[in-house]
């Protein structure tokens, strides 16, 4: 069960043959009866689907939460472009939903540390550099030193990938501000720190952290985290 077009050109044509206020009430139609028979959606999912008609419907609270549903699933599914398509149009949107955290139980420093992510794992370091350093505008060091640390390392990642530099400075800040305590945060940046190292080639100096990695990454049972250290 499903519904769709024979061919894109008569979807565009039917929809541009509807008026303003026709197409908006539409569009919210069309999500309301997603919500109640995803199954409508085919073998796509309702989720992305409904991210798209809330937007259209001018609907910003439900598009909003529904495009980082609609984020998660195609994490899920690693697909990253898809990630970072539903996160920017999350970012788009935030401005113009006041409780946006609340509804998300997401700040919008984790919003942009994900798209940093989501963006160099498309192979685009370029676009994650800016996501990264925004999220480091709005997270607090003092208060959150791991998400801070975090947001360190997504940048040093980005700008190693790029080919730019401060890479290095950006680890070095990440390792001098996340918490001492074993984590799967520390194995992480730890991890990630002896990647850039090695590859440049500074083998020598990538051990000590690919070794520490990978004794805090089974420490707290991260078992990514000690493959990617190992």
């Amino acid at each position: 069960v499903g519904y769709a077009f024979r061919h894109a050109l008569l979807q565009e044509a039917a929809h541009a043959d509807l008026l303003p206020g026709e197409r908006v009430g539409l569009h919210a139609i069309i999500a309301e009866t997603l919500v109640t028979r995803p199954e409508l959606a085919g073998r796509g999912g309702a989720v992305s689907q409904l991210a798209w008609h809330y937007a259209a419907s001018h609907d910003h609270p439900r598009a909003l939460v529904a495009s980082l549903d609609a984020a998660e699933a195609a994490a899920k599914v690693v697909a990253h472009a898809d990630t970072l398509h539903h996160l920017e149009r999350t970012l788009e949107l935030w401005n113009s939903v006041p409780d946006a955290a609340e509804r998300t139980g997401m700040p919008l420093s984790r919003v942009l540390a994900w798209a940093a992510s989501a963006a160099w794992r498309d192979g685009n370091p370029a676009r994650s550099i800016p996501y990264a350093r925004r999220a480091l505008e709005l997270v607090d060091e003092a208060t959150e030193p791991e998400q801070a640390a975090l947001a360190w390392m997504l940048l040093g990642r980005a700008l190693h990938s790029a080919g730019l530099d401060g890479a290095f400075d950006a680890y070095d800040r990440a390792e001098a501000i996340i918490p001492a305590q074993p984590s799967a945060a520390r194995a992480r940046i730890l991890a990630a720190h002896a990647n850039a190292l090695m590859l440049v080639p500074r083998l020598r100096d990538a051990l000590g952290p690919a070794e520490e990695a990978v004794r805090v990454a089974r420490e707290v049972g991260s078992g990514a985290d000690e493959l990617h250290a190992l």
